[in-house]
């Protein structure tokens, strides 16, 4: 069964986060920015910081997305999942979408209740940084 978090039409639902029991391993020197973008992000929904997360967003996400639905949606999601035993880079790749493109980073991560996992992770580029517009769990 497939669990799939789609950060642009959240549904209202309700849960609580949980702790990571193992700490997000340090991100290669090879990665690249957009990677290591994702990785942050990730580590920091791993901790259940929903707020942070949020607002480590780009701003279409924002648009489209309060703090507290995010908030909501993500505790319904990840709570089910458990814990963060490990997540590796699969690959990303370039996708050529209006208005400027998007950088797609995909992991395969162990939860505690869900062993291989397929996290894709949606950046596009604001100012300098790269921004998580988009987030599916598989």
């Amino acid at each position: 069964m497939s669990i799939s978090l789609a950060l642009f039409a959240f549904a209202s639902l309700s849960g609580t986060p949980q702790t990571p029991a193992a700490p997000e391993p340090a991100a290669s020197v090879s990665e690249t920015a957009a990677v290591q973008a994702a990785r942050q992000w990730l580590a920091l929904t791993d901790k259940g910081d929903w707020n942070g997360s949020w607002n480590a967003t780009g701003q279409a996400f924002k648009s489209l997305n309060t703090s507290e639905r995010w908030a909501d949606v993500s505790r319904s999601v990840r709570t089910p999942l458990g814990a963060l035993v490990s997540r590796s880079l699969i690959g990303e790749e370039y996708v050529p979408a209006p208005p400027y493109g998007y950088q797609v980073v995909k992991f395969r991560t162990n939860y505690a209740n869900k062993a291989g996992a397929i996290e894709t992770l949606s950046l596009v580029r604001e100012g300098n940084e790269w921004r998580v517009v988009g987030c599916t769990i598989e």
